[in-house]
């Protein structure tokens, strides 16, 4: 099975509002992928984002361009805030918070 390449340029994709007032742009889907994984841009105003939630089937990850994205410590095993700033990529395994 030959792979093709998919460009998705700046500002292009399929543009949707989220929760919390985020624009959310897929640049990739699971039918571009072959269901491997999904590939979305996020611009979250500040103070705002997803509500606290699990993914059950599949792993999270992102990579933070601009700011930072802050996990209160009421939702981490260790109970310590955790950042995500600035250049900064984080993986979430399934069925964690």
């Amino acid at each position: 099975m030959a792979t093709q390449l998919k460009q998705v340029a700046a500002g292009e994709g399929n543009q949707t509002n989220a929760i919390g007032g985020a624009q959310i742009t897929i640049k990739a889907n699971s039918n571009d992928t072959g269901a491997a994984f999904t590939v979305v841009e996020t611009i979250t105003p500040p103070l705002a984002g997803p509500p606290l939630h699990v993914h059950r089937r599949k792993d999270e990850s992102f990579y933070v361009c601009n700011g930072r994205v802050i996990r209160p410590a009421r939702v981490t095993p260790t109970g310590d805030d955790t950042q995500a700033r600035w250049n900064s990529p984080r993986f979430t395994n399934r069925a964690q918070r």
